[in-house]
C-alpha cells in the first residue's frame, strides 16, 4: 500500500471515530426495586410514554412492547388505550387494566433536557508499514510508506442531554415496584434513537428479575 493510500485510510479512520464519538448513548444513573418484590409476577404490561411528539410516543411504546414480547411478557402500547393523553381518565384506565389482566404499568417521562457543548482536542494517528531492511526507491518513498502522521483538527459537538424517569407500578395496589433514571446524549443531528434508552431499562429490569 502506497503512502498516499495510507494517508486516505487514516483520514477515513479518524472520521469514523469522530462519528462514533457523537453517536447517541444512554447511561442508567439510578435503579430502585421495592423490597419484597416477587419475581415472576409480571406477565402483562401496559406501556405509557409521555412525549409531546405523538410519533415518538408511539414508536417508544411499540419498541418497548416488542422487547417485552421477546422476554415472554405481553405488552400493550399505551396509545391504543389512551390516544389523547390530555383526556386521560385515570380511574377508567385503572379499571380497564385490571379487567383485561394487566399486571403492571410502565410509565416513562422526561424529567430534564439540556444542551451541552463538548470540545474534542486534535488527534493524531500513526500508521506504520514495513519492517526490516528495504530500499523503497528513495528516502521520500521510505518516509511516506514507513510512517504517516495524520492529524485531525479539534472540533466542538453540541448534544441534547435528556434525562428520563421510568416507573413500574403494580395494578393490584397501584404501588411502585421499580424506578430508574437514565441520561441519554443525543448527537447534534437531532436523530432520535430510542434503542439505547429502551435497552438500558430492559437490561436493568432483567437484572433485577422484574422481567
Amino acid at each position: 500500500m502506497h503512502g498516499r493510500q495510507l494517508l486516505k485510510l487514516s483520514l477515513a479512520l479518524l472520521a469514523t471515530l469522530a462519528v462514533a464519538a457523537c453517536a447517541p448513548k444512554t447511561t442508567l444513573l439510578s435503579s430502585w426495586l421495592a423490597p419484597g418484590f416477587q419475581p415472576g409476577s409480571v406477565s402483562k404490561v401496559l406501556v405509557l410514554g409521555v412525549a409531546a411528539d405523538s410519533s415518538i410516543r408511539r414508536q417508544y411504546e411499540d419498541m418497548f412492547c416488542a422487547e417485552l414480547v421477546k422476554l415472554g411478557v405481553a405488552g400493550i402500547p399505551g396509545y391504543k388505550w389512551v390516544p389523547d393523553p390530555g383526556k386521560l381518565d385515570k380511574d377508567a384506565l385503572a379499571q380497564r387494566a385490571k379487567a383485561e389482566g394487566v399486571t403492571h404499568v410502565i410509565v416513562t417521562r422526561v424529567v430534564d433536557r439540556q444542551k451541552v457543548e463538548t470540545y474534542h482536542p486534535p488527534s493524531t494517528a500513526t500508521v506504520g508499514v514495513g519492517y526490516g531492511p528495504g530500499w523503497y526507491g528513495s528516502y521520500g518513498s521510505f518516509y511516506a510508506t514507513g510512517y504517516s502522521y495524520v492529524t485531525s483538527p479539534g472540533y466542538v459537538t453540541t448534544n441534547d442531554v435528556v434525562s428520563l424517569e421510568t416507573n413500574v407500578y403494580g395494578t393490584a395496589k397501584e404501588d411502585l415496584i421499580w424506578s430508574g433514571m437514565s441520561e441519554t446524549w443525543v448527537d447534534g443531528s437531532g436523530q432520535k434513537n430510542l434503542d439505547p434508552v429502551i435497552h438500558s431499562f430492559v437490561w436493568e429490569l432483567r437484572g433485577k428479575k422484574v422481567l
